[in-house]
């Protein structure tokens, strides 16, 4: 049995109509569940309804990746902080900050 907007869990992202979008946990009036596109942030509009296919797009494991190197990226930066707060003195403070500077802009901002 293929999925629908009705059969799908709240905050699911999904592609129907050749559109990706997310259902929410609110519905319209006629019953008829609200979901917003990914590609504005507008509603969308199915011209089936509730009973409009939808294949489920799962996210979760490049979401996962990405939070793992953000996770590696911010201990590099603890140890490098930490080497230099103890004296550690076999990198140059130029190239230190360079390395930082690299990792930091994988990170897309410093955060520890």
């Amino acid at each position: 049995m293929a999925d629908t907007i009705e059969t799908i869990e709240p905050g699911a992202v999904f592609k129907a109509d050749g559109v990706y979008a997310v259902k929410s946990e609110y519905h319209y009036p006629d019953g008829n569940s609200q979901c917003v596109l990914l590609a504005s942030g507008e509603y969308a509009h199915f011209s089936r309804g509730n009973a409009t296919p939808v294949e489920i797009s799962h996210f979760s494991s490049a979401l996962d990746a990405e939070r793992a190197a953000r996770e590696r990226a911010q201990a590099a930066l603890r140890e490098l902080d930490a080497r230099l707060a103890s004296g550690y003195t076999s990198l140059t403070w130029e190239q230190f900050l360079e390395i930082r500077a690299i990792i930091a802009r994988g990170l897309g901002e410093y955060s520890t």
